[in-house]
């Protein structure tokens, strides 16, 4: 198969990918971070609503984070392939290492403000990521292997330098992202390292076969047909010898999710959706300060103030919060990156260098 003679276009439902991936990233840490804090007494309907929200964050897994990847992989087929090295490195490595440092270092800040001036008796919590190092030493080790809840902006570029220098041999470059997959799963590496050294072969498959897979499913036609039922055979096969892995799993569960977007867009089409998955960066490196300030002010506040003594308050907060959490947290993102994207503000999303050339300002 020729891989470089299918060019990627663009296709209309990869933003409302871009905009679902961001506001399940968003669900995800404010269900861990924020959705079980209060202690209160809980009913039949409220362990109900917990159990389903825990159980969609922890089912969506295979979706949230590989879709994000094979997405962004797909995005850089021609800067991997075709582009020099001096065209693509400002966009590709400089600006992303940049940006993922100098938010690192804001979270950090942020962090150990929360932490320090909380009214919550226990706070401390363990550094296997960097917002939550307790010395600058500490914080350094951890930011430059990636322990940070920026691991995303950390393996992008490491991703592309790699898929760039084996793109004239794509399959081992998938083998190699492959077999580090695999042994992140046998030496069971610690959050977020594991990430980093599991999405790695969701990024190449995005990149050298992309585009090829994205734009045959997307038409949905006999030859995408037999890809979809092969994925399908496939994993039926592996299961019947006791065998289930998380890259088929992820697979099948992507290929079913750019059908039901691109049947989903040409019937019901969501502008903000489409919106909003063209601002991802500055959501993804915003929200997460956003859930820490609710969880170390608002909610003791909440809790001082005796809301969790009302059982109608409780009820609501079970059923309604990961929902309203997810909202406000998205919301707030976008109105702090509106507010600071300009002037010498728009440094907060891209290097000077790249935002001096770009005609655009900032990374999506």
């Amino acid at each position: 198969m020729d891989l470089k003679s299918h060019q990627p276009h663009t296709v209309d439902w990869i933003d409302l990918a871009k905009g679902i991936c961001i506001l399940l990233v968003v669900y995800h840490h404010c269900v861990q971070n924020t959705y079980l804090l209060p202690t209160a007494s809980l009913g039949h309907t409220e362990s109900l609503f917990i159990n389903i929200y825990e159980t969609l964050r922890v089912k969506l897994v295979p979706l949230r984070m590989p879709l994000f990847f094979m997405i962004s992989g797909f995005l850089v087929y021609r800067a991997t392939t075709t582009y020099s090295w001096n065209n693509v490195f400002y966009k590709r490595i400089q600006t992303i290492f940049y940006v993922y440092l100098l938010w690192g270092a804001i979270q950090f800040i942020f962090l150990y403000f929360f932490q320090n001036f909380t009214t919550l008796e226990e706070t401390q919590e363990t550094a296997i990521v960097s917002n939550y190092a307790t010395s600058l030493l500490e914080y350094s080790k951890l930011i430059a292997i990636g322990s940070s809840s920026l691991w995303y902006l950390y393996a992008l570029p490491i991703y592309f330098v790699i898929c760039k220098l084996l793109s004239k041999t794509p399959f081992i470059c998938i083998g190699i992202f492959l077999t580090i997959n695999l042994a992140s799963d046998y030496y069971h590496l610690d959050f977020p390292t594991s990430s980093i050294a599991r999405n790695g072969i969701f990024y190449a498959i995005g990149c050298f076969l992309g585009p090829v897979i994205f734009p045959l499913v997307n038409k949905l036609n006999y030859n995408a047909f037999i890809y979809i039922f092969g994925v399908i055979a496939f994993k039926i096969a592996l299961t019947l010898i006791n065998v289930d892995h998380f890259i088929i799993n992820t697979l099948l569960v992507v290929t079913i999710m750019i059908l039901f977007l691109n049947w989903f867009q040409k019937n019901w089409d969501i502008p903000l959706l489409r919106w909003i998955g063209r601002r991802t960066l500055s959501i993804y490196i915003i929200h997460y300060i956003i859930l820490k300030f609710i969880a170390y002010f608002i909610i003791p506040y909440m809790m001082a103030a005796g809301f969790f003594n009302n059982d109608q308050f409780v009820l609501a907060w079970y059923t309604s919060y990961p929902l309203i959490g997810t909202f406000l947290a998205t919301s707030i993102s976008l109105l702090i990156w509106k507010l600071t994207n300009r002037g010498y503000g728009r440094y907060l999303y891209a290097s000077p260098e790249y935002a001096r050339t770009s005609s655009r300002g900032a990374l999506n």
